[in-house]
């Protein structure tokens, strides 16, 4: 079993807001409503505020309205231990000079900077950390180039690496997140069983299944639990889980940011910093 101490506590949270080219984001497949940008703003807005009410120190990297997918911070840069941050090298080219500015917020906070290079390719929404074990998901964004860096960083910081196969979807977070210290939240789908059998017997979690792809991506901060909005049956699973552990939910309506692929984790990276 994992270690619940400190897992869910963070200190600060890094967020960037939606930028004017949004709707030119990329997608896996154009959605059947077009992404309306002042709505996407609206729920971005009520995500960060929401963060602001759960972390003490919400900070926001400047927007660059020329980066369309740049809203989605946590592909640029993965936390493996307090003050120690790996910069990223997106798998997408026209996501690359996202990390720029990334990296500079995480300078001026204090953070240790181990930035990729080479021919790694990742992004952090193909990462999911588990106390000390790491899962990288091989997807078409993240290379084994791109695991092997997370190893040399990570390996004298005491953590274990897996590599992960993703047979389906943008990304490993786009099948699994972490409901708790033991219990692993998945998609009922071939991709999200396939994900949640290696993690779970690696780490030694049990997995919880719902029927919205979208909704096994969670926000666990504390003991609050953030949902999304809008999807009954999975709610209902995740609020009965909630009840059980003691834990306040929240649900936001982020209709615009799952229309470009993006899931309640993918706007936020959460750390701990000293």
């Amino acid at each position: 079993k994992i270690e619940a101490t400190n897992m869910f506590q963070y200190t600060h949270a890094f967020v960037r807001a939606v930028p004017a080219s949004f709707v030119d984001s990329l997608k896996m497949n154009a959605p059947d409503v077009p992404i309306s940008l002042d709505l996407a703003r609206s729920q971005h807005h009520e995500y960060t505020n929401l963060l602001k009410k759960l972390i003490s120190n919400v900070v926001e990297v400047p927007k660059d309205d020329l980066l369309p997918d740049s809203v989605f911070i946590e592909d640029t840069a993965v936390f493996v231990s307090a003050n120690n941050v790996i910069i990223t090298y997106p798998g997408a080219p026209s996501r690359q000079p996202e990390t720029t500015d990334v990296l500079d917020s995480f300078v001026k906070h204090g953070a240790t900077v181990h930035k990729m290079d080479g021919q790694a390719r990742l992004d952090g929404g193909d990462v999911l950390t588990v106390g000390n074990h790491i899962f990288i998901g091989l997807s078409t964004r993240t290379n084994d180039a791109g695991v092997s860096f997370f190893r040399q960083v990570c390996q004298p910081l005491g953590k274990t690496v897996h590599a992960v196969a993703v047979p389906a979807g943008l990304h490993l977070k786009s099948a699994v997140s972490l409901l708790d210290n033991d219990v692993l939240l998945a998609s009922d789908t071939a991709s999200g069983r396939h994900i949640a059998a290696e993690i779970s017997a690696a780490a030694n979690l049990t997995t919880i299944y719902v029927p919205d792809e979208v909704c096994c991506n969670v926000l666990r901060i504390q003991s609050s639990l953030v949902i999304q909005d809008g999807f009954p049956r999975s709610e209902t699973i995740l609020e009965e889980f909630a009840a059980q552990r003691n834990l306040t939910v929240y649900k936001l309506n982020m209709t615009e940011t799952i229309k470009a692929d993006g899931a309640l984790t993918c706007c936020s990276i959460l750390c701990n910093l000293s």
